[in-house]
């Protein structure tokens, strides 16, 4: 039961951090297209702060 629990934790994080890898690597054709004036370092934070938190989550549960 917990192992399972803890594969969907891990699972829920890797979908979540290659939304955010996709949301960054799109931001040229995004703003070529210009539909979404958003400041895209943010989404470099929010991804960097997912990848650390997924990082120790794995670490400390493992």
């Amino acid at each position: 039961m917990n192992s399972n629990k803890f594969l969907f934790l891990q699972l829920i994080w890797f979908i979540s951090c290659t939304l955010l890898l996709i949301l960054g690597t799109q931001r040229r054709s995004i703003q070529k297209y210009g539909f979404m004036e958003i400041e895209f370092e943010f989404y470099d934070k929010i991804l960097f702060s997912f990848a650390s938190i997924y990082a120790l989550t794995t670490v400390l549960l493992s």
